[in-house]
């Protein structure tokens, strides 16, 4: 699981994209705008994507990580750690396909939200549950329609939508079909307004970047968040130099595409919000940063929390996302460790240095994929680390065409 997108741009509420709501610092009993809780629950997946933050065993495996006795004790150590009230609540729920746990997985899902309902006061919440797709169709149809069933009937105040994240390096047909028929079939169920859609987190590989038209024939017609997520340090393909070359052409095109279309994307929300930022100083993005690492915490499979990061690209934790050498430590780790120091490593990189978005790359979180890259690479002055250069220049450059012709 990879949750990409803050709560603007996720079906049922909304906030201010990007912009680091939460300035509440652990300890502090104080209340957030937006909470994300992600929960490396379980990691049964039968997909094949390139890029995959779970091991072959972890994807094999039937039983989940967490349970929720654990997950409850987790929720109360949150709450120690001062995250006891928020506007907007989300809890993200994964790492595999946890349609494919058997039916128990409904039960487990509404005891969930429940211990999350006991811990923290919020006004709405959000239960975002990771799948795949991989499975009999029917199948996974039944098992989703009983968790949305259960959660209509409940008193937890969580509304419950899926993530289904899509191989997006694999161009079958049939792979399509079936993902989009998934999708359909739930939307529908929903109502199939505004607002009553999952949303679609496509994967990324820089070995294997899809065919936009190709892409667009088959997610174009959504009008619910469709996003990308890209794991450098988990990328085999992002050693390469030339790699991120295709990369920001890629993303470039990607989001001309969504504009084109009025699609709804964190790509689209976090670069425009990001763009407002072009004229802050070191200490207002430090500020940013800090906001942006307390408002997303990390339940690992041990019931360990953590405190990960809200990106452009993915909600990212230190126990999947980071180095290795990050990886090994004991005992609660945090996405962003420092923020000062990590943006001198930022500017130390040649084409970030002297790059006129660099500000724009801080506020969208955009630089944590740049820094995950960085630990991969020679230094090359042509490589922007993140890939984002190219978008947020389309993004002036689209604001600019607009200004004139209004004027």
């Amino acid at each position: 699981m990879s949750l990409s997108g803050t709560a603007a741009e996720r079906p049922g509420l909304a906030g201010d994209a990007g912009s680091g709501q939460s300035r509440a610092m652990p300890g502090d009993a104080k209340q957030y705008e937006t909470l994300i809780v992600n929960l490396d629950y379980a990691g049964r997946c039968a997909g094949s994507c390139p890029v995959c933050a779970l091991s072959a065993e972890e994807r094999a495996s039937t039983r989940p990580f967490l349970n929720p006795l654990t997950v409850e004790n987790a929720f109360r150590e949150i709450t120690t750690l001062g995250h006891t009230s928020c506007r907007d609540l989300v809890l993200g729920v994964g790492r595999g396909n946890m349609l494919d746990l058997g039916d128990g997985v409904v039960e487990q899902l509404n005891a969930i939200a429940a211990s999350a309902a006991g811990a923290f006061s919020f006004d709405r919440g959000l239960i975002e549950i990771a799948t795949s797709v991989m499975g009999r169709l029917p199948d996974q149809i039944a098992r989703a329609e009983r968790i949305v069933s259960g959660f209509r009937e409940a008193d937890h105040n969580l509304d419950a939508r899926f993530v289904v994240v899509a191989n997006a390096a694999n161009e079958s047909a049939s792979y399509w079909q079936h993902i989009c028929s998934f999708i359909d079939h739930m939307l529908g169920l929903r109502g199939g307004g505004d607002g009553d859609g999952d949303i679609l987190l496509l994967n990324l590989s820089l070995g294997q970047l899809p065919d936009i038209p190709k892409l667009m024939e088959h997610v174009g017609k959504y009008g619910f968040p469709v996003n990308v997520t890209w794991a450098p340090s988990l990328d085999p393909a992002a050693a390469n130099p030339d790699t991120y070359l295709a990369l920001e052409d890629w993303l470039a095109e990607w989001y001309v595409a969504l504009r084109s279309r009025g699609m709804d994307s964190s790509l689209v929300a976090r670069t425009a919000d990001a763009m407002t930022h072009t004229q802050s100083d070191m200490d207002s993005l430090q500020t940013q940063l800090e906001g942006h690492g307390n408002m997303l915490l990390f339940v690992d499979g041990q019931g360990q929390i953590h405190y990960g990061f809200s990106a452009v690209s993915a909600d990212m934790d230190p126990v999947r996302f980071a180095s290795g050498a990050v990886r090994q430590q004991q005992g609660q780790q945090k996405m962003v460790r420092s923020p000062g120091e990590e943006l001198g490593n930022l500017m130390r990189w040649p084409a970030c240095r002297s790059c006129p978005h660099v500000q724009a790359c801080v506020v969208s979180g955009a630089y944590k994929s740049a820094l995950l890259s960085i630990e991969r690479l020679a230094r090359d002055k042509r490589i922007c680390p993140s890939g984002m250069r190219s978008v947020f220049a389309c993004h002036d450059q689209v604001s600019t065409s607009r200004s004139h012709l209004s004027g």
